[in-house]
C-alpha cells in the first residue's frame, strides 16, 4: 500500500509545483507591464547666450518623490542636447519621456578634459584631466538651478532654457 499511497501523492506534487510556477509567472509578467507608471514625451531646448548648448545635459528631478514609494531611487528623465539646441526626455527607453508632475532641473555641460600647465590639470596621472563643467556649476544642484518644468499627460513642449 505504501507504494501506491506514493505513486499517488508524487503526481499530485508535481502538478501544484506546475500550477504554482504558472502562477507566479503570470503574476510576475503580468504585474510588470501593468505597474509601469507611464511616461509622456518631452521635448525642449538649452540655449547658452543664445546659442545651442550642444553636448549639454539635461537631468529632470522630481519635485514629490512621494509618489514613487516602491522604488528607492525615483527615475530622473536626463536628455543630451543637440546640435541644434534640442532635447528629448529619456527614462526607461530611448525618448520615451518622463512621468507626469514637477520636476527641478540640472543641466551640465562638460568640455573637452583641460590640461594645465606642468600636469594634467584637475585630474590625475591614472584617470588623466578632468572634464570641467563649462557652465561652471551654476545649474548642476537642481535646488539652486532656479529651472522648473512640469510634465503633463500628452505631448510636452517645454519653453527653452535659456542660460547666461
Amino acid at each position: 500500500m505504501d507504494i501506491t499511497v506514493n505513486e499517488t501523492i508524487a503526481p499530485r506534487r508535481l502538478s501544484d509545483s506546475w500550477l504554482i510556477a504558472g502562477f507566479l509567472t503570470f503574476w510576475i509578467v503580468g504585474c510588470g507591464d501593468n505597474s509601469k507608471i507611464p511616461v509622456y514625451p518631452v521635448r525642449g531646448t538649452v540655449l547658452y547666450r543664445g546659442e545651442p548648448a550642444e553636448g549639454a545635459l539635461v537631468i529632470f528631478h522630481p519635485v514629490d518623490q512621494s509618489k514613487n514609494l516602491k522604488e528607492k531611487i525615483p527615475p530622473r528623465p536626463s536628455g543630451l542636447v543637440d546640435s541644434e539646441g534640442a532635447f528629448v526626455l529619456t527614462t526607461h527607453q530611448p525618448t520615451d519621456g518622463g512621468r507626469s508632475g514637477d520636476y527641478q532641473i540640472s543641466i551640465v555641460w562638460f568640455n573637452e578634459a583641460v590640461e594645465k600647465e606642468g600636469g594634467l590639470g584637475q585630474g590625475d596621472s591614472e584617470h588623466g584631466p578632468k572634464p570641467k563643467d563649462k557652465l561652471n556649476g551654476k545649474y548642476a544642484d537642481p535646488k539652486r538651478s532656479g529651472l522648473t518644468a512640469t510634465i503633463m499627460s500628452g505631448t510636452n513642449d517645454l519653453e527653452p532654457f535659456d542660460l547666461e
